[in-house]
């Protein structure tokens, strides 16, 4: 099922992917592996887990089936 986030979580998730999105950008300028850029990807990761944790709640999914759609 499609479901529709109340507004709070919708701007909450779209803050989320705005910030990864400008983080993303400034990351491709970066050099691979240097400091900034491990600072830069961890960062993304982090924003990535909390977009899944904000989508895993609207779903009210179990720690079984995160798992399942964690296991890519």
């Amino acid at each position: 099922p499609i479901i529709k986030p109340d507004v709070s979580t919708q701007k909450r998730i779209a803050g989320l992917a705005r910030e990864e999105l400008i983080l993303h950008k400034t990351l491709v300028g970066t050099t691979e592996n240097s400091g900034k850029w491990n600072k830069l990807s961890s960062e993304v990761e982090r924003i990535d887990r909390k977009i899944d944790s904000e989508v895993y709640k609207l779903y009210d999914l179990t720690p079984e089936e995160i798992k399942i759609v964690g296991d890519k």
